[in-house]
Order: C-alpha cells, then sequence, then structure tokens
C-alpha cells in the first residue's frame, strides 16, 4: 500500500507561511551581483531526515535539498549529496551536485543569510545545541536550515568526511 501511495505521504511537511526578509546575500564572487534571498518553505521528509527548501533567489524559484535517506543511493560513499531542482532526491528534475563544491559553498550561503537574518549567533548556537526550545513551526524550520547549513560547512573544510548528523542532544547516529 506504500508503494501506491507514493512520496505523498513519505514527508512530514511543516507549514507555517512564507519567510520573507528582503535580504541580499553579498557574492565572494565580485562580478556577479548580490542575491536576493527569500525563503518560502522548508520541508523535513520521514525517510531518514532529507530536508528540502524552497526559495526565491533573485525572483526566481529554486529548489534544493539535502538527502538524507536512510539508505543512500547505490554507488554512493556514504556522504549525503545536495539535490538541485527539487525538494527531495526522488522528485522528477532532481540534479545531485558535487560535495564540497561551488554549487554547495552558493547553498551554504543561501542558508547563511537567511538563518543570520533571523536569528542572532547566540540564538543560532542554543538552537543547535539544544539549550533553547523551538517555540514555533518558524524556529523549527529555522532549526533544521541550522543543522543541513553546519553539516555543508563541515564538508567544505574536510570533503573526505563522512555526512554525520548532529543530535540535539549533541550524539551522533
Amino acid at each position: 500500500m506504500t508503494a501506491r501511495l507514493g512520496t505523498f505521504f513519505e514527508f512530514l511537511l511543516i507549514t507555517c507561511g512564507t519567510f520573507n526578509s528582503g535580504l541580499v546575500l553579498a557574492n565572494q564572487n565580485s562580478e556577479t551581483p548580490p542575491l536576493s534571498v527569500k525563503m518560502n518553505n522548508v520541508l523535513y521528509y520521514r525517510d531518514g531526515g532529507t530536508t528540502g527548501f524552497e526559495a526565491e533567489i533573485d525572483g526566481h524559484k529554486e529548489l534544493f535539498c539535502l538527502d538524507g535517506r536512510m539508505a543512500p543511493a547505490s554507488g554512493s560513499t556514504g556522504q549525503r549529496h545536495i539535490y538541485l531542482n527539487a525538494t527531495h532526491p526522488s522528485h522528477i528534475g532532481a540534479s545531485k551536485i558535487p560535495i564540497g563544491g561551488k554549487e554547495e559553498a552558493r547553498i551554504i550561503a543561501i542558508l547563511s543569510t537567511w538563518i543570520d537574518s533571523e536569528l542572532s549567533h547566540a540564538k543560532q548556537q542554543e538552537l543547535l545545541d539544544g539549550s533553547a526550545p523551538r517555540t514555533d513551526l518558524k524556529e523549527t524550520k529555522l532549526w533544521w536550515a541550522l543543522r543541513v547549513k553546519k553539516d555543508l560547512e563541515s564538508r567544505q573544510s574536510a570533503p573526505n568526511k563522512s555526512f554525520q548528523r548532529t543530535l540535539p542532544s549533541g550524539q551522533r547516529r
């Protein structure tokens, strides 16, 4: 029966509207104009932890996700990839990008801009280490985005390190 239901019931969608911070993301490449960032939605799938994002960058809709499926794709190195053009790796149009590459660095910049506009650095750390409760759906979405950002940042500095998700208690799975 689950197979017939498809991906519709595979995920838990946390919905709380559109986040519009009117942000401008300074791009490291001085030849490229700044990016405006508007995060429309953050989705968490119950497939082991895939986190999907719907954003508007310079007025264009962009979809991306961090693959958190329990069983990585065949031929996988064990590291979880970012996929562009979809909020889940199994969706039509999903395109896997290289770990530690330019596209992944751009995703980190997008997430950082949104998160930094919504939360102080102290509040970000409190959410990550579990010392601050998530008081509403918006903070829950920010918490998921923070976790993805931290995972990606650790890969930028150590691209051969395998993906490990940090749990709120500091334990690893």
